[in-house]
């Protein structure tokens, strides 16, 4: 029963979270037709609900990847710092360039679809990756609390590190 209501406070609150900048994502663009932004809600809650949907069974894999156990590397904390900054950065500039100040020159469609084409394939490389590996945290760390294993199935049969391919 606990680990049901672990993972029902995790998905309310991640809805929150998701509701809030999707809220500050339109207050940013200045106007509610700021297509490129319905296309990101619309990508962004189709993909969360995909997630939920194959993880269902992997709580112990959420729980690593929302707050990793001990042994981070020093070099992870410095890289989520500066992913952390660059992050916000292109949330909040996006919305502002897009939507308000148009600052920069419109993009054709094409370009967006083959821009979403990508992405959906190195998401779904990444969640492969998750999916095969139980140990696939959002840090570099060896997992003895968990009794870390070297995978050697799925994109892992191919490449090492997958979910860096992925998000390459």
């Amino acid at each position: 029963m606990n680990k049901k209501i672990s993972y029902f406070k995790l998905a309310v609150s991640g809805t929150l979270k998701i509701g809030l900048f999707f809220a500050l994502m339109f207050l940013l663009s200045g106007r509610l037709d700021y297509w490129q932004g319905w296309a990101f809600i619309i990508f962004s809650l189709v993909s969360i609900g995909f997630i939920f949907y194959i993880f269902r069974d992997k709580r112990d894999l959420f729980k690593e990847r929302m707050k990793p156990g001990p042994g981070m590397k020093w070099w992870d904390k410095i890289f989520w710092a500066f992913n952390i900054i660059f992050f916000t950065a292109i949330l909040v500039l996006g919305p502002l360039d897009a939507g308000r100040f148009m600052w920069s020159p419109d993009i054709a469609i094409h370009w967006y679809i083959i821009a979403y084409a990508a992405h959906i394939i190195g998401y779904y490389i990444t969640l492969w990756a998750m999916y095969t590996n139980n140990y696939f945290s959002s840090v570099v760390r060896i997992q003895k609390d968990r009794g870390q294993t070297v995978i050697q199935d799925g994109p892992y049969k191919y490449v090492r590190h997958p979910g860096y391919v992925g998000a390459f």
